[in-house]
């Protein structure tokens, strides 16, 4: 079975059109910089916010924005009142700290959901919950192994299968038997960001497959799952109108 992301995210953008009616919703995304992936990405959030109906614009900075520019414009925003929700595309350039970044987001407005005090849940976490739901993959006891711990997807990722009663495994850099670990996984999230990490060799038949690497699932190690999410289609959609349900949320 295809988790299939973009089908899920029309449903969701339809209801989310009811909701954001009356509302006065203006999400800010900052983009830093000329990744071309970053600006297509950005690029598919505003298309989706103005299909929904809210207004979304990009703050585009050149590549060389220091950090105290970039601060200073995330505190103007933070102090707009027309400016509901505000978040920054990442990666920003290296030179920059997007954990500085994040904390520098006023907590009521970070519908990416990653100041810590924010009370959303990370935009990527949650589209892969509703693709859980939505095609009703069990989590209660089951073993949930998840590959990465970056800060923006696997340890949230981690948190939110535990939150639903799955037996956690987190691998990273450092896990000295990759494979050992992800083949006990009744459900694997990959989220790091390495093309190709895991094959055939590191699962077992009949597991579920969440990629939110961008391909860190090789063909063959997909042609043993029950489920998966496609690289293109998967995750991706559901991460975008996710952050616009956190937008929308964001007003009262």
């Amino acid at each position: 079975m295809i988790l299939d992301g973009r089908l899920l995210s029309e449903k969701i953008a339809d209801e989310l059109k009811q909701r954001a009616m009356g509302k006065n919703v203006r999400l800010a995304v900052i983009l830093v910089g000329n990744d071309p992936a970053s600006a297509k990405y950005v690029a598919a959030k505003q298309k989706r916010a103005h299909d929904i109906g809210i207004e979304c614009e990009i703050i585009r900075l050149p590549e060389t924005t220091a950090q105290a520019e970039l601060l200073a414009i995330i505190n103007e925003l933070n102090k707009d009142a027309a400016t509901t929700g505000l978040m920054t595309q990442l990666p920003l350039p290296k030179h920059l700290d997007w954990e500085a970044a994040a904390r520098a987001i006023n907590p009521a407005k970070d519908v990416d959901g990653l100041n810590p005090a924010s009370g959303f849940m990370p935009a990527t976490v949650r589209g892969i919950e509703k693709l859980l739901e939505h095609y009703k993959i069990e989590t209660d006891g089951r073993i949930a192994v998840v590959v990465g711990r970056g800060k923006t997807a696997g340890r949230p990722a981690a948190e939110m299968l535990l939150s639903h009663d799955a037996t956690v495994i987190q691998c990273h850099t450092h896990t000295r038997d990759l494979a050992a670990m992800t083949r006990q996984a009744d459900i694997l999230v990959l989220a790091a960001g390495r093309p190709g990490l895991i094959t055939g060799n590191h699962v077992k038949d009949g597991v579920v497959i969440i990629d939110a690497g961008g391909g860190d699932a090789a063909a063959d190690c997909l042609a043993k799952a029950s489920a998966y999410t496609p690289a293109i289609g998967g995750v991706g959609p559901m991460t975008i109108v996710s952050l616009i349900e956190n937008a929308i949320n964001a007003v009262p």
